[in-house]
């Protein structure tokens, strides 16, 4: 996919001594993964903006439509399968063999079960009077990524080739869009080019793990398919959750709203989701390992180092959202044309939904590493089920605005949740952590609406800087701060060296 990175941190074995692997080649995984991913996700944006000029807001606002229900039905598909898949293997490699054809049976039907759902959807005209065609296009790709094998070398954390997969993919969407796309007409070609840039990286994939460590296809049986089915269950139901959350609202947008809409709401919400994806997600791959060990060996320095990290992670975000406001509309012109400029209130305000995000992650991470999975399910519950009443009702009311605002919400009702719910501090720690930058924000957006006509740069220099002086004035960053931070990481590195 290349929207997503899935966090799968696994503990393998080293070929010499047995233990885990150590923190040095984890490291060294994580930023061949992070380069793959990063350079490929710009390419495919580079094509995505191409697009985006050449089928105009409407055709921009399908396309994105129809992809968006086949990142989903991914998901559904996927269904945790891939997270057994490298745990059961990582323990018992010779199992390899085995396991990749149980995993591949169970994706396929998933598969044409979910392929067979959207059919029906389709042929009830449950899907937005235009969109039926793209859905369905896009809809077969779940059948081919069945076969993705990428998690058999994640297991072994050789992730050297899933980088160099994964910036094909983004090359060869990028290369034939600009090549074979030229106008609205050519709106179902560019699914066809997408799916093929899709599936030519999985074949490679597969090929080389067949020839590997080849496939012994005996090993499918209703058994063995129903028992991976089971262990992955878990896994599943939270990744269609956490799926819904990214997804729900640009799909209520495509049945709610106008397809120009849909294309100026899906335009800014790309941007959204690639920051998402890329620093939030990265921030737990980072940290999580860390955490861990701290809370099984201090949980004093845990909780210190939460309530910290917490406060750095306000003032590194609302400045970000404070930006996005001032050169919204400006990026968005710049990326997609003028003609996608009411898609700078809608980035506007969908960044805040970022900044939320970016900031609790933190206590997600906390939950995560001190074994408190059950409550995170709650709370992502709790976020689905926000989602859920507020964007109809705020979309209908404002429109691609009310569902910008519904996404802050959401957020800020599951931001809510973590704070008064966190089992390792008080939520007036966290409060305290929380007003001193937001009273600085306020001030800071205040003095932007009192100068309204003033250049781009001045704007932002001035409101970066009030920021920063009223968060000194108020003492809303402490050296002891960084000094926590840096600590973790010296042992992390103490560790890798030893």
């Amino acid at each position: 996919m290349y929207d997503f990175i899935q966090i799968k941190i696994i503990p393998t074995r080293d070929k010499i001594g047995g233990g885990v692997t150590s923190a040095k080649k984890l490291l060294k995984n994580f930023i061949k993964m992070f380069a793959g991913n990063v350079i490929g996700q710009l390419f495919f944006f580079l094509g995505l903006t191409y697009l985006a000029r050449v089928l105009k807001p409407s055709g921009f606002g399908v396309w994105n439509f129809a992809q968006i229900w086949m990142l989903y039905l991914m998901r559904g598909s996927e269904f945790g399968l891939e997270v057994v898949g490298i745990q059961e293997t990582s323990r018992n490699p010779a199992r390899i063999n085995t396991w990749v054809p149980t995993i591949i049976s169970v994706r396929f039907v998933l598969a044409i079960l979910l392929f067979g759902g959207v059919v029906i959807v389709s042929t009830a005209d449950l899907l937005p009077v235009g969109t039926e065609s793209l859905v369905l296009i896009f809809a077969f790709t779940t059948m081919p990524m069945a076969f993705i094998l990428e998690w058999v070398f994640e297991g072994r954390q050789e992730v050297g080739l899933i980088s160099i997969a994964r910036i094909l993919k983004g090359v060869l969407f990028c290369v034939g869009v600009f090549l074979m796309v030229s106008n609205i007409k050519d709106i179902e070609r560019a699914a066809y080019i997408y799916i093929g840039s899709l599936i030519l990286p999985i074949l490679i994939i597969f090929v080389l793990v067949i020839k590997r460590f080849g496939i012994d296809w005996s090993s499918i049986s209703f058994r063995n398919g129903l028992n991976a089915l089971i262990k992955s269950t878990p896994i599943g139901i939270a990744t269609l959750l956490s799926g819904y959350s990214l997804f729900v609202t640009p799909m209520m947008v495509g049945y709610f709203l106008s397809r120009e809409e849909l294309g100026f709401f899906t335009a800014a919400h790309r941007i959204v989701l690639f920051l998402w994806a890329y620093v939030t997600s990265s921030m737990q791959r980072i940290l999580l390992p860390s955490l861990s060990r701290s809370y099984y060996e201090a949980l004093p320095n845990f909780q210190r180092f939460v309530e910290r990290f917490f406060r750095l992670s306000v003032l590194a975000a609302v400045p970000m959202g404070i930006i996005g406001l001032i050169c919204a509309t400006q990026l968005m012109k710049f990326l997609y044309s003028a003609q996608y400029e009411a898609s700078g209130v809608v980035f506007g305000i969908l960044l805040w939904g970022f900044v939320i995000a970016n900031i609790r992650s933190i206590l997600e991470i906390a939950l995560i590493a001190a074994d408190r999975q059950q409550r995170f399910m709650k709370g992502m519950v709790i976020l689905s089920i926000s989602y859920s009443l507020l964007t109809p009702v705020l979309i209908l009311l404002f429109g691609i605005v009310g569902a910008a605002v519904a996404v802050v919400s959401s957020e800020f009702c599951y931001f809510g949740y973590l704070i008064f719910t966190c089992p390792y501090s008080k939520p007036i720690s966290f409060l305290k952590n929380l007003w001193k930058p937001l009273v600085a924000a306020l001030m800071a957006i205040v003095l932007l609406l009192l100068n309204p006509t003033s250049s781009l740069i001045i704007r932002m220099v001035l409101s970066t800087t009030v920021f920063g002086i009223v968060i000194i004035a108020l003492k809303g960053v402490l050296v002891e701060d960084f000094e926590v931070i840096i600590s973790l990481f010296k042992r992390t590195n103490l560790e890798s060296s030893t």
